[in-house]
């Protein structure tokens, strides 16, 4: 085949909507593979605490997968089992950092809501509105570590930042929960976990004009 056979083949449409085909799944493949643990204990308990622990795993798989997703929006030419582990090893140490506690803080909140009859009603709809508030912000801490390299403390605030100097981002970020609570509340967290990858792209494809407006503002951006 000719070099110039090999440049048609490599820029018909064909071979580039099997090259984005083939950057979705496979991200997608990588992103339940780096959550085996929480699948597994989905899958085989119901101990909250095994569930809890099991999902630590989540938070660097999400991080990584923005970063795929981050890349795969500049070109859909990736490979993304090299890129998804390289981000998920750049943000693997922020991601735990962050995503342990808050987790957990979660979980906590949520067997309060949905667990304890007792818990009165305005006190439950009190933590109903903080808990949506902090998975706001919670997914704004994630997308800052998938795409730019900041200190933790600094991300931290920065989220909160985006969310109330961006509101397109924040609308997004408000529509992005909605479709995942959705997805999980009619089929289930397997239905989420599959669909990983493309809600990961519309999350990074939303956020743009929260990135500009961070790396206009701040200088130690990496995406």
């Amino acid at each position: 085949m000719t070099n110039a056979m090999k440049r048609d083949f490599t820029q018909g449409p064909l071979f580039r909507t099997a090259t984005a085909v083939y950057g979705m799944l496979g991200s997608a493949a990588c992103f339940l593979v780096a959550c085996i643990p929480f699948i597994a204990a989905m899958l085989l308990t119901r101990s909250p605490v095994v569930l809890v622990v099991a999902g630590f795993s989540i938070g660097p798989a999400w991080v990584a997968l923005l970063y795929v997703m981050l890349a795969y929006t500049r070109s859909r030419d990736i490979e993304p089992f090299r890129l998804f582990w390289r981000g998920y090893r750049l943000g693997v140490r922020q991601a735990l950092t962050f995503w342990v506690p808050y987790f957990t803080l979660l979980m906590i909140l949520g067997a309060d809501v949905f667990t304890i009859p007792s818990t009165p009603s305005p006190l439950r709809w009190l933590i109903v509105l903080l808990g949506a508030i902090a998975v706001l912000w919670g997914s704004t801490v994630l997308l800052i570590i998938g795409c730019f390299s900041f200190r933790l403390r600094d991300v931290l605030r920065l989220a909160l930042y985006g969310l109330i100097r961006s509101p397109r981002w924040l609308l997004s970020n408000i529509a992005i929960m909605l479709v995942t609570g959705a997805i999980v509340f009619a089929w289930s967290e397997a239905a989420a976990g599959a669909l990983a990858a493309p809600i990961a792209l519309f999350t990074v494809l939303n956020s743009r004009t929260l990135r500009e407006r961070l790396r206009e503002e701040f200088t130690h951006a990496i995406g």
